[in-house]
């Protein structure tokens, strides 16, 4: 017996499963980032001490974890292409800024501790590459969720569902938390540079709740919360 042909855009369509697969791979890493790198660093040692941002720990012993788990987010990125040419270049940029931040280390503004490994990049170029990919990956994720999550698939139902509404509210409030963590992050570093002004836990906590955020609008996007799902 032949199997019954599924419509283009059924949930059950492949192409839609490999979609909400993606979405959801790019979810979890998103989530993984931050204590991936946090607890291996405490756990592995031997620099067992927190540093002042998630980028510093490319050059301890996370650093393989820090780039592959940052490669795998811009692969999924590349891969996914959306439902139009906003959501086709709006990933593309975001691919171009997971890599550059993957392969252009940052460099310490005060100097690191003495355990970490050696010798440390200290190319300047490299480090300002890094904070110009950073900024451009975090401003396109945020606008992102603001503003093209939100959308309604034309080929789909014209009315908006529950779920939809639901899931909208979610979008836009982590596309906030994206875009207000980037720019307490730009006023910090601001300050930061031309002052003796630290805080140690500022950075890597900003950026956990911006990935965070990037990660639950596309574990969202992905159907992962089965209660936001379209009935």
């Amino acid at each position: 017996m032949s199997c019954p042909l599924i419509p283009s855009g059924h949930p059950e369509d492949p192409q839609t499963i490999s979609f909400k697969t993606m979405r959801k791979a790019v979810g979890i890493l998103g989530l993984a980032l931050p204590p991936v790198l946090i607890l291996g660093a405490l756990i592995s040692g031997p620099c067992r001490v927190f540093l002042d941002s998630l980028s510093a720990y490319y050059h301890g012993v996370m650093r393989d974890f820090f780039v592959g788990i940052l490669c795998a987010v811009a692969l999924f990125l590349f891969s996914y292409k959306g439902y139009d040419w906003k959501d086709f270049w709006a990933n593309k940029i975001a691919f171009i800024g997971a890599l550059g931040i993957a392969l252009f280390p940052t460099t310490f503004l005060d100097p690191p501790p003495a355990c970490l490994r050696l010798p440390l990049e200290t190319n300047e170029l490299k480090g300002i590459l890094h904070l110009v990919f950073a900024f451009v990956f975090f401003l396109d994720i945020g606008l992102m969720s603001l503003c093209l999550f939100v959308q309604t698939d034309p080929k789909k139902r014209k009315k908006v569902t529950k779920q939809k509404h639901w899931r909208n509210k979610f979008y836009r409030g982590c596309g906030i938390t994206i875009l207000t963590s980037l720019g307490l992050l730009v006023a910090y570093g601001a300050v930061a540079r031309f002052t003796s002004f630290r805080l140690w836990w500022f950075v890597p906590a900003l950026e956990s709740i911006a990935l965070w955020a990037f990660g639950i609008s596309w574990l969202v996007k992905g159907d992962a919360v089965k209660v936001l799902r379209d009935s």
